[in-house]
């Protein structure tokens, strides 16, 4: 019985290799292809590509200057590029994340044994609640003296800032107070 005939399909060629760093290059397909999956396949943010794409760009650069090859990237390289950066914490834990990213990649195409960024720690990043300062008496009287009552909107609009300074609320909750909502249970004025 003969086999029937099957059409040979031809494979594109892996990976274009004007796309990828020369580090990825010299690292074999495997290493552009994993690059290519990781810039065009996994990433489906245009602003998240392009601020991963430019975080590995610049460290595989830098492995380039030292001069390393992509299988002798250890934790230790990671660390002192992240130290030689000149950013603000979020920035380097953003290159973090992208190295991580693509070694991750690289680990599951059997480009590199290990990921070198896994065990590197990103420095703290502390956001402080609260950024904008409280107003104080002294302002929050100037301000509301500096309003013109003379008309409608003045009246309005010292009510609202008043109602800002006084309690602290959201903006979109006082924009959505009506009359009812003011009320006098005898000893003061309240707004549910």
């Amino acid at each position: 019985m003969a086999l029937p005939s099957v059409d040979i399909i031809e494979l594109r060629e892996l990976p274009n290799t004007n796309s990828a760093p020369s580090v990825i290059v010299s690292g074999g397909n495997a290493a552009c292809f994993a690059f290519e999956e990781f810039v065009y396949g996994k990433i489906r943010n245009a602003n998240t590509r392009r601020s991963y794409l430019h975080a590995v760009s610049r460290f595989l650069e830098w492995c380039k200057d030292r001069p390393l090859a992509l299988m002798q990237i250890a934790p230790k390289d990671v660390g002192q590029y992240l130290d030689s950066l000149p950013f603000a914490p979020a920035t380097k834990r953003l290159h973090l994340a992208a190295i991580r990213h693509l070694f991750d990649e690289l680990v599951t195409r059997h480009a590199v044994i290990l990921n070198p960024a896994a065990s590197v720690r990103g420095e703290r990043h502390q956001v402080v609640e609260g950024k904008t300062p409280e107003i104080t008496i002294e302002h929050a009287r100037r301000l509301l003296g500096g309003i013109e009552i003379d008309n409608v909107v003045g009246l309005r609009d010292r009510a609202i800032i008043g109602i800002l300074v006084y309690t602290a609320a959201r903006v979109g909750a006082v924009a959505k107070l009506k009359r009812q909502h003011f009320y006098d249970s005898g000893d003061q004025c309240c707004l549910r």
